[in-house]
């Protein structure tokens, strides 16, 4: 039998004995979260960048790596850090219970998502805040049994559109980037042009 397989061979006892199950859920934990990162934010940095980036096209595949690598490490080590406090603690306590889980999501969060120099961590940040926003109120509405009315989306979806607006309008600088050019090039680019090109093309330099 040559060396790899007497390795494979290992590796296999040591996972069906179950001796060593948070050392590969960790493992596996890592994999999936790298694996999940690069998927979603390389294509998202390849676009973004192509869209709004004026930087040369030869800094691209750098400034995307850097991206890429920063999203997927970051879920790589949180899939590590969850699973070796959840699966340490529900050893010690003989269950999962509810605190084991917020304990390592807080750990999580001031580990690895902390930055706020960081586009990628205000991008997560963001994305987590209005998750958590509508989680809370399908919980409330379930738990309150409450009986929202038809146009209860309508009014939520409206008091979100009225608060950005007003900040883009007023306070453009607290605004994620990303967002901030969306609404430049939807909203107030749209009222400059000089010629039928600006109108129905695309802006050019001059009416910008």
């Amino acid at each position: 039998m040559s060396d790899h397989n007497i390795v494979l061979t290992k590796v296999n006892e040591m996972i069906q004995s179950g001796d060593f199950d948070i050392l590969f859920s960790a493992v596996k934990a890592f994999r999936n979260g790298v694996v999940y990162g690069t998927r979603v934010r390389a294509p998202h940095a390849l676009v973004l960048n192509l869209v709004w980036s004026k930087a040369p096209y030869s800094t691209l595949p750098r400034r995307i790596f850097n991206v890429t690598k920063t999203h997927a490490l970051g879920l790589g080590c949180s899939g590590i850090l969850f699973t070796v406090v959840r699966l340490i603690l529900k050893y010690l306590q003989g269950e999962s219970k509810m605190w084991h889980h917020a304990l390592a999501g807080f750990l999580i969060g001031i580990s690895f998502w902390g930055d706020v120099n960081s586009p990628v961590h205000q991008q997560m940040m963001m994305y987590l805040l209005a998750r958590n926003v509508c989680s809370l109120f399908q919980l409330a509405v379930e738990k309150c049994r409450v009986n929202v009315p038809s146009w209860g989306y309508r009014a939520y979806m409206g008091m979100l559109w009225a608060i950005v607006l007003v900040f883009f309008m007023h306070r453009p600088d607290l605004q994620q980037s990303s967002l901030r050019q969306s609404l430049q090039y939807i909203y107030l680019d749209s009222s400059k042009f000089s010629n039928w090109y600006d109108v129905f093309v695309m802006n050019t330099a001059g009416s910008l």
